[in-house]
């Protein structure tokens, strides 16, 4: 469910939603590094600890850096936080082998899905495509950094974010 609203979230601040809130947010940013390294579109999440609270989140630039955006409903955002306290998620997700295969196969013609080897039909078959006329779509993902980063309970990662403060920077290890 947390993922599904992280998600939910990320697609409207790549839509772009329509600005114009009503929301007393102040503005966050900062940097999310892994291993030392800029961490590059990955997706970050403040999770309020308040009952009331709102959900902020971001994507990370190729530097790692970040800049939040609080959902104030389906079609508007806010720049920045509210004050408060949050548990902090960082997704950084990459198709796996059998996504790419799929993606592969969906560009392919129904005669050259005809003439799939035994084993790339056997293949198809695992990875949930019903038969070599059939596209399927891929769904499997593998995270890129440790999965306990993706669920607030687990990530260890927190910040207040109150008025006046400098950047909010997250260096994750393994």
């Amino acid at each position: 469910m947390q993922t599904r609203l992280v998600l939910l979230f990320t697609a409207c601040v790549l839509a772009g939603c329509s600005q114009g809130s009503k929301l007393a947010t102040v503005p966050v940013k900062g940097k999310v590094t892994y291993k030392g390294q800029p961490l590059a579109d990955a997706s970050i999440s403040f999770i309020s600890t308040a009952p009331d609270g709102k959900i902020a989140g971001g994507l990370t630039d190729a530097q790692g850096m970040y800049t939040l955006m609080t959902l104030e409903s389906p079609t508007k955002q806010a720049n920045g936080a509210l004050p408060g306290d949050y548990k902090v998620t960082v997704t950084k997700m990459k198709k796996s082998a059998d996504v790419e295969f799929q993606e592969k196969v969906n560009k392919m013609t129904p005669e050259e899905r005809q003439k799939m080897s035994p084993e790339d039909q056997r293949r198809m078959s695992q990875a949930g495509m019903p038969n070599p006329q059939g596209g399927g779509q891929g769904t499997a993902v593998e995270s890129e950094i440790p999965t306990r980063y993706n669920l607030p309970d687990q990530s260890g990662l927190t910040a207040t974010v109150k008025a006046g403060q400098p950047e909010v920077n997250f260096d994750l290890t393994e």
